[in-house]
């Protein structure tokens, strides 16, 4: 299988088949500049199903908070022509559903908190909301949209990890998001989208297949652990696999 991020410089991934990829965002994207992808995925699973989600743009930043900001991210949404969108640190306490912004421009927001610190959330551009199948509200740092595109499912998971400060019990809750990836099917895709404060590095070194080598800086523990989870379940690391200027980098 074959899968490109669409950028100016992209490495082609080859060999076994890929069934996810995960994009971390810098923190407050609204600030730094939004951090938006355009995945392809082309080729086949195991020789049963193409997988072509062509032309759906997913992004993922962390917003900071949301209060007083949703229109704010409907309007950056709409200029970057972005389909669904993963949220971190939304910062609302409780579950809920609602549409924001204007009729027809308006994205449906998925949304969990715990303790209106952190916070998770997904945003589907109105006229795909019918594509989705079902909603999984794991915990503050996990949320999870199914898709279909066509004859293919796409697992969205909006992911916001605990920082490298927290206690190991808590990091360990988190990466339990591997469970729900392992549930993925041979016809579905992951797409695992959020703040995963983690630095995977700037080389693959005893990576190769899921880091692309165009990282940045030195890994740290909780990007191992990023490069685990997406070694095990057949995944690339999605920002690794082009090129970006240093500034754009430094975060992940």
């Amino acid at each position: 299988m074959a899968l490109s991020i669409r950028q100016k410089r992209v490495r082609r991934i080859s060999g076994d088949p890929v069934h996810g990829v995960v994009v971390q965002g810098p923190v407050d994207g609204l600030a730094t500049g939004t951090p938006l992808y355009s995945v392809a995925v082309q080729g086949t699973i195991d020789g049963r199903t193409t997988c072509r989600p062509r032309g759906w743009r997913f992004g993922t930043w962390n917003v900071g908070t949301l209060t007083g900001r949703s229109l704010e991210v409907v309007e950056e949404l709409q200029r970057r022509m972005v389909d669904v969108a993963a949220l971190q640190e939304i910062r609302w306490k409780g579950e809920g559903t609602r549409f924001v912004g204007a009729k027809g421009g308006r994205y449906k927001l998925w949304w969990k908190g715990d303790d209106g610190m952190g916070g998770v959330g997904v945003m589907v551009r109105e006229e795909l909301v019918e594509k989705v199948l079902e909603v999984r509200r794991r915990s503050n740092g996990v949320i999870v949209v199914v898709m279909v595109f066509g004859k293919v499912i796409v697992r969205v998971i909006s992911g916001y990890a605990p920082q490298q400060s927290r206690k190991e019990e808590e990091k360990d809750r988190f990466y339990d998001v591997s469970d729900e990836i392992g549930q993925a099917g041979l016809n579905e895709f992951v797409v695992l989208l959020g703040d995963l404060n983690g630095h995977v590095g700037a080389d693959a070194d005893g990576y190769e297949g899921v880091h692309g080598g165009w990282g940045y800086g030195i890994r740290n523990e909780e990007g191992r652990r990023v490069l685990e989870l997406a070694d095990a379940h057949s995944m690339v690391v999605g920002n690794t696999w082009f090129t970006r200027e240093p500034a754009r980098l430094i975060t992940y």
